[in-house]
C-alpha cells in the first residue's frame, strides 16, 4: 500500500508532525490529448487541514515533454493562491519546474505549493495513484471507515491502522462514552457494515433501544430475546456527532 511507504510517512512527520491521517487515496487517469490543468493549491493556510502532504505514484511514466506535473518551488510559503494572483491560471509561472519520472516513481510534495497537471499530448492515458495526508484533527475527504469491511480491517497492519485513524479510535471513543450521562439517548448505526445506512435505532446508555432495524450484513444476532450488534456504531448526543465507539455490550433491544 502506497500510503504506508516509509519515505512518505517520514515526509508527513516533517511537514505535519507526529499526528496525521490519510485524507484521500484514489486512482486518476489523465486522458489523451488533455490540456494542462489550472494552477492551484491543495490546501490554504488557515484551513483545519493545513499543513497537507500530497503524493502521486506514477503508474505510467511522467515525461518532460508531454505529461509531467508542474510545481513552483517555494510557493508553499506564499499566502496568495493562483486564483488570487493570476488572470490565466494555466499560464506558465516564473520558476515553475516539472516533476517527471519513470513508471513506479513516487512524488511527494507540500500541499500548499502551486501545482497543476501538465498536458497529455499522447494517445494513451497517463495513470497514477494520488492522495493526501492531513493533521489528525482535520476532516478527511474520504471516510475510509464506512467503506471498509471487517475482513479488510483485520488485514491491516499497525501503520495502516494508524494513518486510517483506526488504531487510537477505540481509546478515544471509550473516553467519550464514559462522559455520557446515565439515561442519555444516542442514535447508533454500524458504518463498517457497508451495506447501506445501517441505522440501528435510538439507544439509552443505561437502557434498551427504542427501535431496531436489521443490519445490512445480517450480522446482528438474537440472544435472550435481544439483538446485539457485533460491529461498531457511531453516535449522536445532544445533536452533535461523536466518534464511532464500540456498543457491543450496550446495543440491545
Amino acid at each position: 500500500m502506497i500510503y504506508v511507504f516509509p519515505a512518505l510517512l517520514d515526509a508527513c512527520r516533517q511537514v505535519i508532525g507526529s499526528e496525521f491521517r490519510l485524507s484521500s487515496d484514489h486512482a486518476r487517469a489523465l486522458q489523451p490529448q488533455t490540456n494542462a490543468g489550472d494552477w492551484h493549491v491543495d490546501v490554504q493556510r488557515g484551513s483545519k487541514d493545513f499543513p497537507l502532504v500530497g503524493f502521486i505514484f506514477m503508474i505510467d511514466a511522467f515525461t518532460q515533454d508531454d505529461s509531467a506535473t508542474r510545481l513552483v518551488p517555494g510557493t508553499h510559503r506564499w499566502r496568495k493562491t493562483p486564483q488570487d494572483s493570476m488572470q490565466d491560471c494555466r499560464a506558465d509561472v516564473e520558476g515553475q519546474q516539472l516533476a517527471y519520472g519513470p513508471a513506479g516513481s513516487l512524488l511527494i510534495f507540500n500541499g500548499s505549493v502551486w501545482d497543476g497537471h501538465g498536458a497529455n499530448r499522447t494517445n494513451r492515458p497517463r495513470r497514477s495513484l494520488q492522495g493526501a495526508f492531513i493533521p489528525s484533527g482535520g476532516q478527511a475527504a474520504t471516510d475510509f471507515t464506512s467503506r471498509m469491511t471487517p475482513e479488510t480491517r483485520r488485514r491491516l497492519g499497525p501503520a495502516a491502522q494508524s494513518v486510517l485513524g483506526l488504531s487510537d479510535q477505540a481509546a478515544t471513543e471509550t473516553r467519550r462514552a464514559r462522559s455520557l450521562s446515565p439515561g442519555q439517548s444516542i442514535v447508533a448505526r454500524c458504518p463498517p457494515c457497508l451495506r447501506g445506512a445501517c441505522v440501528i435505532g435510538t439507544i439509552r446508555v443505561d437502557g434498551p433501544m427504542a427501535t431496531a432495524r436489521a443490519c445490512g450484513t445480517g450480522d446482528h444476532r438474537r440472544g435472550s430475546g435481544r439483538y446485539g450488534c457485533v460491529h461498531h456504531a457511531s453516535a449522536r448526543t445532544s445533536g452533535r456527532a461523536t466518534p464511532r465507539r464500540s456498543l457491543r455490550s450496550r446495543l440491545e433491544v
